[in-house]
């Protein structure tokens, strides 16, 4: 069983994931699989192809990037197109080699574009807004106005709560949030 957890930018996506290995399951991390695909010389000429403003002595600087294409849409679609496909075809693939209840954590399931197809569920994990914006601030270290720019250019979390099977609220605490996976999971093999 495929489970997609979604939600945007500073929703609580990696906490939730946290708990899910925490209790034993595999979680495929759709981020960490970007950042696999940014050490791979392959990928790195797609981007440079793509955006040569954001190389500098043949590396990529990722903070240029970022200001980008969270700057213009135009851009981040260019992005989106080259990313999208390449993470989900290696997530299926990571996917396809394993067996029994496998999580998923993909930030932008229904931006990417990627088939539902191959998802038994999803799980979405939302957040107010400002919390998300602070969340981010920590964590990325950039502006509130960045930060808000991030948001903005993903869908709005009620479109993921709509089309989820379980919607994760992470609006308290943290111990709020693992009752809430906790309770997720036990709904899973109650099911």
């Amino acid at each position: 069983m495929l489970i997609a957890i979604c939600g945007g930018i500073g929703s609580g996506k990696s906490q939730v994931s946290a708990r899910l290995r925490a209790l034993g399951y595999r979680v495929i991390d759709a981020d960490q699989i970007n950042k696999e695909l940014l050490c791979e010389n392959w990928y790195l000429d797609k981007l440079r192809a793509a955006f040569p403003a954001c190389f500098e002595k043949g590396e990529l600087k990722k903070e240029k990037l970022k200001n980008l294409v969270f700057s213009n849409e135009n851009e981040r679609k260019k992005l989106n197109a080259i990313a999208h496909p390449e993470i989900a075809a290696r997530l299926i693939q990571k996917a396809e080699a394993l067996s029994g209840v496998v999580f998923a954590e993909i930030p932008l399931l229904f931006e990417s574009g990627m088939s539902l197809k191959g998802f038994n569920r999803i799980w979405a994990v939302v957040t107010d807004r400002e919390k998300r914006i602070a969340r981010i601030m920590k964590r990325e270290g950039i502006t509130k106005e960045l930060a808000a720019k991030m948001i903005d250019a993903q869908q709005a979390e009620t479109k993921a709560e709509e089309r989820a099977d379980f919607v994760i609220d992470n609006n308290g605490d943290l111990e709020s949030l693992l009752t809430r996976v906790d309770k997720a999971v036990k709904e899973l093999s109650d099911a």
